[in-house]
């Protein structure tokens, strides 16, 4: 399994990547990944919630118009090996008072970099495989790349996560790998109990040329997280849209616990 891990990882942060096309950030999980993975043995059970409160208001092809939607992303992982988890989300959405609907589903394989590494930094890497509805998603199948790095500095935390995404079924398939950058930064408070931080989200297009700014889309997202007992963590946040293509007002939650 180290050798694997070790594997995955080279190749994943080797610069091999083309791109040319794009597809959106996405809105089912608001979460910058730490490196840690789910200790061999346990399971960990993640819902988040996300709620458009102020969203798109015109359909994108197939893509409805966000305003107004409630995601849910039931996410549950279990870890295999210290240098390995395996992770599933179920998709479901709620349009404008409408009944909850399955949205998609997604398998998400992670590898940690082995301890001999001797890393100063926490460094891990998933990839995420997607079978989403059209009605939220154009491509019906989709693949998410993320490098994951992050440092802990006294009471500090900054953690990296340089998404690369393309389509791999769907009328986005030719074009390619594009960038989806996001990153956190916290400070902790009442002896671990909760911290308070603000993510960033984007999605800039293409890696071979970003798209032009007023079509890419930034989130900052200062949220907090608090401590709900022993491997229990309530994470509330507000995600704000900075561009005309992002949605303006998001609501976001994350209640997670490993047993």
């Amino acid at each position: 399994m180290k050798k694997l891990a070790a594997v995955a990882i080279g190749l994943a942060l080797s610069p091999v990547f083309v791109a040319q096309n794009a597809f959106s950030q996405d809105l089912f999980e608001f979460q910058v990944y730490d490196a840690d993975l789910v200790p061999r043995g346990e399971w960990e059970i993640d819902l988040h919630v996300s709620h458009m409160q102020k969203g798109t208001t015109v359909s994108d092809r197939t893509v409805l118009p966000t305003n107004g939607q409630t995601h849910l992303a039931i996410e549950i992982t279990r870890g295999y090996a210290e240098e390995f988890e395996m992770g599933g989300y179920a998709l479901f959405a709620r349009r404008n008072n409408g009944a909850l609907e399955f949205a998609g589903i997604r398998l998400r394989p992670r590898f940690k970099a082995p301890g001999a590494w001797n890393l100063p930094v926490g460094l891990s890497l998933s990839f995420e495989f997607g079978w989403p509805k059209s009605q939220y998603e154009v491509n019906a199948s989709t693949l998410e790349i993320r490098p994951i790095i992050d440092k802990s500095f006294g009471r500090w935390y900054i953690g990296i996560n340089p998404l690369i995404t393309r389509a791999l079924r769907g009328p986005d398939a030719a074009g390619g790998l594009e960038f989806e950058p996001a990153a956190r930064i916290a400070v902790d408070f009442l002896a671990d109990q909760l911290d308070v931080g603000v993510q960033y989200f984007g999605a800039m297009g293409p890696l071979r040329g970003f798209l032009p700014p007023s079509e890419q889309t930034h989130f900052l997202n200062p949220n907090a997280e608090v401590s709900l007992g022993k491997d229990r963590v309530l994470n509330l946040g507000i995600a704000i849209g900075l561009t005309n293509a992002a949605e303006k007002v998001i609501f976001t939650s994350r209640l997670g616990w490993v047993f």
